[in-house]
């Protein structure tokens, strides 16, 4: 008689509901896809869950590190998520996910192509593959550089929740040749830029003589992933090369995030 109330192991399991567990998901992901943060009331008008059990899961989730409340009585998602993320995206499997767009990138334009995570400031190389020129690039999977000096990086910067972009910012910024973007105004500038076109350049700015352009990736939820790039010498780029390498690079963003889950329009704007 006790066996007969246990639940099944074998076979299909039945589905258990949790109604708070599904709440909490629920603001998660609406904070996630609103970084500019939403008040107490907008979470509430929003989900339909009641004061009471809104008040209860934020305060949880705020305890867990996974939301904070900013000094305008907003809530966001907390980078907690984001590294969580990030450390997803680091054990992808970059055979199925990353190397057959990166890989016809790099014979369609034959040019170096990165593909690059965001960690602590900076974009992280997790993918290499070298271009068919006799001029080789010195990057290297594992290669840390801060977000403003590489296309790549500027791809990601551009698509930081506006909070975390802010503080990026407002932060000490190294600068590697004349060109190097060291202000804020200079980053909003090329922030706005970025979202404007759908791709990001570097002209020079962490190595004279390089010319580099990003794209963003996104997974499920227009959650930010990381970026990939090409790389070549600025000489090699004219008005039509550019044109036709920023179409090529947004169409391998585009095809790389939607196998990652990505539903959304691409480029965001």
């Amino acid at each position: 008689m006790e066996a007969a109330n246990r639940p099944k192991t074998d076979g299909i399991s039945k589905s258990y509901h949790v109604p708070a567990l599904e709440k909490g998901l629920h603001i998660l992901e609406y904070l996630c896809q609103n970084p500019e943060g939403k008040s107490f009331a907008d979470i509430i008008a929003k989900l339909g869950i009641s004061r009471t059990t809104t008040f209860s899961i934020l305060r949880n989730l705020m305890d867990s590190a996974y939301v904070r409340k900013s000094a305008d009585g907003n809530y966001h998602a907390s980078l907690k998520i984001y590294s969580l993320g990030m450390g997803l995206v680091q054990q992808l499997n970059k055979a199925e996910l990353l190397l057959p767009d990166l890989t016809a990138l790099r014979e369609e334009l034959g040019y170096t192509v990165h593909a690059v995570v965001y960690a602590n400031r900076e974009s992280i190389v997790i993918e290499k593959l070298d271009g068919d020129s006799a001029i080789v690039f010195k990057s290297y999977i594992g290669e840390r550089k801060p977000l403003h000096l590489s296309g790549g990086g500027k791809a990601i910067m551009s698509y930081l929740p506006g909070n975390e972009f802010d503080l990026y910012a407002k932060g000490e910024l190294e600068r590697l040749t004349e060109n190097s973007l060291c202000t804020k105004e200079q980053l909003v500038e090329c922030r706005r830029q970025v979202r404007a076109d759908g791709f990001s350049t570097d002209n020079e700015e962490g190595e004279p003589g390089v010319f580099c352009l990003g794209a963003p990736l996104f997974s499920a939820g227009g959650v930010l992933l990381g970026a990939i790039s090409i790389s070549t010498l600025k000489i090699f780029i004219d008005a039509e090369k550019l044109s036709a390498c920023s179409r090529r690079i947004i169409q391998a963003g585009a095809d790389i995030s939607r196998k990652m889950g990505y539903t959304g329009e691409y480029p965001l704007k």
